[in-house]
């Protein structure tokens, strides 16, 4: 077998690699795009959830993982997020 074909074969294989790779993370995000959906909570709803005053929520803010500046002056809180400390909490 030549240095030629020996090239030919591994730039195949990386071919299809890359192929089953991309395969992979298409069905990765299939499988994301089809699970609980995330959606940003007002400091309000978000208090509620959590058993908390919106004014206390709006001074610990920062120090949660789930809190979501969307822009300047804005604050939300992710669902997704919150039901993950809620269970961390509990559990």
């Amino acid at each position: 077998m030549t240095r030629d074909d020996l090239l030919a074969q591994l730039t195949t294989a990386e071919a299809e690699r890359l192929q089953l790779l991309a395969r992979l993370v298409a069905l990765e995000v299939a499988q994301h795009l089809g699970g609980p959906q995330d959606h940003l909570l007002t400091v309000r709803d978000a208090a509620v959830i959590l058993a908390v005053t919106p004014d206390w929520l709006y001074r610990h803010a920062d120090e949660f993982r789930f809190t979501v500046r969307p822009g300047p002056g804005q604050l939300r809180f992710s669902t997704i997020g919150i039901q993950d400390y809620l269970r961390r909490e509990r559990g």
